[in-house]
């Protein structure tokens, strides 16, 4: 019996495999396989064979490497992979220098800078040739692989999915990856999301959850939002973060220690008097004389000294004409990513990102 290339179930088999005896299927339509949709395999076509190798990824056969990904970023989330060195070095020039190089390490590579589901997606890319993931959060791990392992065209695949992909309640979670791997967001819709649906990304439980170098970055660009919206958004993270670092056993810091960052930012006289007195008035992280000093602005601008550390900007919080710049590419430090007691918990342990 003559072993086909069927494009419809992508083996190459006798065409029973498709349940249609001396057929194959080919673009929309079913074909006999004595045409030219169907070859011998002496003569697959490049996608036969890419799906060749990612049906030995799966199965294991024959690997004689062995790749563990350990990063101090993600505790929980330690993984180790089979692979072929051959199929790495062909593919990609990084992995031929680790393996065939003057300098070729062991049968064990160690990764300890990136997710396990980024390392995956690379492998699976390199063995199939097209991307495989199923979230957004799936997608940016095989990003930073792909930006580390020098693969352009993969990185780009990846951040095309996230484009497509990506909603209001992701923001939050994109935004703590990218800024904490110091990578550039220029090319993926962190910005565009947080201006056009502001009360969408403010009014999630991700971003209660979210670092606070997240929790600035969307600050400094919700647009055509309601203060006091702002003011409960940045008050529930606050809260969350206590509570957070109560249920860890970290040291303990008090609610205006948390939000007296976000005091420059907060716009109180952009407040009625009757949402401060509702709102800030009882959160207990104002003093009692910055309290009489803004509520009296609010009725009377300056009515009294304004207390120095506070927004003095009164008016709505208005998108401008401006081109994004995206979040800084910068690495934080661990006392810059609040809180530093914990780390490597929150996002770096979230394996996912609907």
């Amino acid at each position: 019996m003559s072993y086909m290339y069927c494009n419809r179930c992508g083996y190459n088999t006798p065409c029973e495999r498709c349940r249609m005896r001396g057929q194959c299927f080919y673009g929309d339509s079913w074909t006999s396989s004595s045409r030219k949709s169907c070859a011998v395999a002496s003569c697959q076509t490049e996608s036969a064979q890419e799906f060749s190798f990612a049906r030995f990824l799966k199965a294991g056969d024959l690997t004689d490497v062995e790749i563990a990904v350990e990063s101090d970023r993600f505790p929980d989330q330690r993984k180790c992979f089979k692979a072929h060195r051959l199929v790495l070095a062909l593919q990609n020039d990084v992995f031929r220098a680790m393996f065939y190089g003057d300098f070729a390490k062991e049968d064990r590579v160690v990764i300890t800078d990136l997710h396990p589901e980024g390392v995956l997606g690379l492998l699976r890319y390199f063995y199939s040739g097209q991307l495989e993931v199923d979230s957004v959060h799936q997608a940016l791990c095989t990003r930073s692989a792909a930006i580390k392992y020098l693969e352009p065209r993969l990185a780009q695949m990846c951040s095309a999915y996230v484009k497509t992909k990506m909603t209001a309640k992701d923001v939050c979670p994109v935004l703590d990856y990218v800024l904490t791997m110091g990578e550039d967001d220029s090319d993926l819709p962190t910005t565009t999301l947080v201006q056009a649906e502001s009360l969408a990304v403010l009014s999630s439980q991700e971003f209660e959850s979210c670092f606070v170098c997240t929790a600035h970055y969307v600050l400094d660009r919700v647009v055509n939002v309601p203060e006091v919206s702002v003011m409960r958004a940045v008050h529930a993270w606050a809260l969350n973060q206590l509570r957070y670092a109560a249920a860890v056993g970290a040291r303990g810091r008090t609610l205006r220690q948390i939000m007296q960052p976000f005091f420059p930012k907060l716009r109180f006289l952009a407040l009625t008097a009757q949402d401060f007195v509702a709102g800030p008035n009882l959160w207990g992280a104002l003093s009692a004389d910055e309290v009489r000093a803004i509520l009296s602005n609010i009725v009377k601008r300056g009515s009294v000294p304004f207390p120095a550390g506070f927004c003095q900007t009164d008016g709505p919080r208005k998108a401008k004409i401006s081109k994004s710049r995206g979040a800084q590419s910068k690495v934080f430090k661990v006392s810059e990513v609040y809180p530093s007691d914990f780390l490597a918990l929150g996002l770096l342990q979230r394996a996912k990102i609907n």
